[in-house]
């Protein structure tokens, strides 16, 4: 009799511990009312992989303004309004080429070693497939810019680019979450930006609910989802470390069941250009 009373005992913790588990790993993409995310950080594992899925679409539009002609500021030495563009990331730099009829050049973007990384609640009234209202989320990379071609002419070291990926979505990181990007070139010779739309297979995925199990991670206040069914720094794979023993049982219970997060608010000192 003790043995089947175990026997239950032990079938009823370990459903609930599942069910706590699926619970998790469903709202592990929840976004929050009034969510604000900032974090300056080194891109993971899971980040570099999600970069190389991004793909860019075929058109860059070249923005100009008024400064270029009162200032003496250098566009490519070949203009035009659009440019045919194709490039993707490597895992360490982009090599992107633009082409206008027989005229192209090339510019070579190395990845920095922090990235920002960006999410807001906009309170447009928009829902995301994940739980929660559907997030403005941005990737921004910084940092020195090569070129060949038409843009060789007026790139100087140390002239910088500014690159960012835009989006909507909710909390969990993908590439598929960013549907437009914007380049913006900046140098004692050269001041002025591209911007487009990302290529259909980057967005296969954009705002699909994650069903199945995350590690999750802290970055600044704000748990961020990071590589599927992958242990990070800091992070627990629940079930991985039910099977191996690795948590007590009663802290994964606590963890399942605690909520990350913070009163605090991080400052942003908007980017300026001088």
């Amino acid at each position: 009799m003790k043995i089947k009373s175990w026997a239950l005992i032990a079938v009823l913790v370990l459903t609930n511990l599942f069910l706590m588990a699926h619970r998790v790993s469903a709202c592990a993409c929840c976004s929050d009312d009034g969510e604000y995310r900032l974090g300056f950080q080194r891109p993971s594992a899971y980040q570099l992989g999600q970069l190389q899925e991004i793909r860019f679409g075929k058109t860059a539009n070249l923005i100009e303004t008024q400064a270029n002609v009162d200032e003496a500021i250098k566009s490519p030495s070949h203009q035009a309004d659009s440019y045919s563009v194709s490039g993707s990331f490597n895992g360490s730099f982009w090599r992107l080429a633009f082409r206008d009829g027989n005229e192209s050049g090339t510019l070579s973007l190395p990845l920095p070693i922090k990235m920002w990384s960006y999410a807001v609640d906009t309170h447009d009234g928009q829902k995301s497939p994940g739980g929660g209202p559907m997030l403005y989320k941005e990737w921004r990379f910084e940092g020195q810019v090569s070129g060949t071609g038409f843009f060789k002419k007026g790139i100087i070291a140390p002239t910088r680019f500014f690159l960012v990926f835009q989006g909507r979505g909710n909390r969990c990181e993908e590439a598929g979450s960013f549907t437009h990007w914007r380049l913006e070139i900046i140098g004692r010779k050269a001041r002025y930006a591209f911007y487009g739309e990302l290529a259909a297979e980057s967005n296969v995925a954009r705002n699909s609910p994650q069903l199945n199990t995350f590690g999750m991670s802290a970055t600044g206040h704000w748990p961020v989802v990071t590589e599927p069914g992958a242990v990070a720094t800091g992070s627990v794979d629940y079930p991985l470390a039910i099977a191996s023993g690795s948590v007590p049982r009663h802290l994964l219970l606590f963890l399942m069941t605690t909520r990350m997060d913070s009163s605090s608010t991080l400052l942003w000192k908007e980017r300026t250009v001088s």
